[in-house]
């Protein structure tokens, strides 16, 4: 008898833990309105393993942001010509470290209309909910709030001098909505 309310018990709580879980997200997370906008990061991590030789390390710098998830807060050299139509901000950023070099460069841009174009990468439409559609590439990327797009590649760059294994993680993470007050230009 104890086994079967045991049983029930963990059940039930496996049904309605997530709906609850749903409901809370659904209550904390801030509206999608004219007082808030999308925080979307491009990133791209680059790691190098020196096979042999001497590899001319790179080395990169730039105006840098910080985003605070907890808080969903953004700090850093932001120029924002018209808040009024902001709908979404792309953080576009590269890292490199070990033999591939050291360094970090990132830049904010504005999303003021969809679709707007980044490079490779095409902001197509922001949802109500803060889902976002993109096109990466010439792929059609669909992201709803904390979810992250990743590609790994792995390749080996030789030449007389040098031989080395470069890893790059290439990811795209929509952080979801954030208000506008939340954001601090430094």
């Amino acid at each position: 008898m104890k086994k079967w309310k045991l049983t029930a018990s963990l059940i039930a709580l496996m049904l309605i833990l997530p709906g609850a879980c749903i409901a809370y997200e659904q209550i904390t997370a801030p509206a999608y309105n004219e007082n808030s906008i999308v925080f979307i990061e491009h990133l791209n991590h680059t790691r190098g393993k020196l096979i042999s030789g001497d590899y001319p390390r790179q080395a990169l710098e730039g105006s840098i942001y910080h985003y605070d998830a907890g808080n969903r807060s953004l700090t850093g050299n932001i120029g924002l010509s018209d808040k009024g139509s902001l709908k979404a901000l792309l953080g576009v950023g590269e890292n490199m470290v070990q033999d591939a070099g050291y360094g970090v460069s990132n830049m904010i841009f504005g999303v003021y209309s969809t679709p707007e174009k980044f490079g490779d990468l095409i902001v197509e439409d922001i949802m109500d909910n803060g889902t976002i559609k993109l096109n990466y590439g010439g792929s059609s990327i669909v992201l709803a709030p904390g979810e992250r797009w990743e590609k790994i590649s792995s390749e080996i760059l030789e030449c007389p001098d040098y031989r080395i294994r470069m890893i790059s993680s290439d990811s795209i993470r929509n952080n979801g909505i954030i208000p506008i007050s939340n954001i601090k230009t430094i």
